[in-house]
């Protein structure tokens, strides 16, 4: 669990969103993390697998909003071949990838209605069948990554309601950057200290005027923003200790 500790550490404005995390990560109960895009959501997926019972079997990680809608079906489950005009050869699909490990499901918003029976059948019996094929087990984790605003899209209907209570058996939430302010310090350090080792130079010192711009800052692309700031300001530095711009 060194790494999820490790995480929490550098973060102390995560512990009670994270409390209890651990045993989510051992546990074989789909998890749901609930976020803002930059806020991590990816990273903390990637640290569930690696701390679950599967950490030696495949990661696959599945942007769901990125795969048309026509197509969904055959990447997601995968397809026989002869399963229709095209499908030359047998595909595994993604959860026929990750078959014995985690598959995260990125973007779960933006599963089609029609696909979502069978992603509830996946979630809540582990059982998928591939286009053209015949049903079979999934042995497979699943971690699905979501807006905020899921239960709204469940009161609209684009989100089937017992879809959404199978994924989120086990659910975090991880806050934007806004609301863990008291955070920043370490999390600067943190990121600078990794990105000052990937560029094999010295981590430079922070001003407490870049720090009180920083903590003022509402920052909408939370810590993915954070970074890429911090990087701009190591490859253009300006003269002195880091200072925003």
């Amino acid at each position: 669990m060194h790494s999820l500790a490790a995480l929490v550490a550098s973060s102390p404005g995560l512990e009670r969103a994270l409390r209890g995390i651990d045993r989510a990560a051992a546990s074989e109960a789909p998890l749901l993390i609930v976020g803002e895009t930059g806020t991590g959501r990816s990273l903390l997926a990637q640290l569930v697998h690696r701390a679950s019972s599967r950490p030696a079997g495949p990661l696959v990680e599945a942007d769901l909003a990125a795969i048309p809608s026509e197509l969904f079906e055959s990447e997601l489950f995968g397809h026989r071949e002869g399963a229709f005009t095209g499908a030359s050869g047998n595909h595994p699909g993604r959860v026929g990838r990750a078959q014995g490990g985690t598959l995260v499901l990125d973007q779960v918003e933006e599963v089609p209605l029609e696909a979502q029976p069978k992603l509830l059948r996946l979630v809540s019996e582990r059982r998928f069948s591939p286009l053209g094929g015949e049903e079979r087990p999934a042995d497979v984790r699943i971690v699905s990554i979501g807006a905020p605003d899921l239960k709204e899209r469940v009161a609209r209907g684009a989100l089937r309601e017992d879809l959404y209570y199978r994924l989120e058996v086990l659910a975090v939430r991880l806050p934007p950057l806004r609301e863990r302010r008291e955070d920043l310090p370490a999390l600067v350090g943190a990121l600078l200290a990794d990105l000052c080792a990937r560029l094999s130079r010295p981590v430079p010192e922070v001003s407490a005027a870049a720090l009180e711009w920083m903590s003022e800052y509402r920052w909408p692309g939370n810590l993915r923003q954070l970074r890429n700031v911090l990087e701009r300001a190591l490859i253009l530095p300006a003269d002195g200790p880091l200072e925003p711009r």
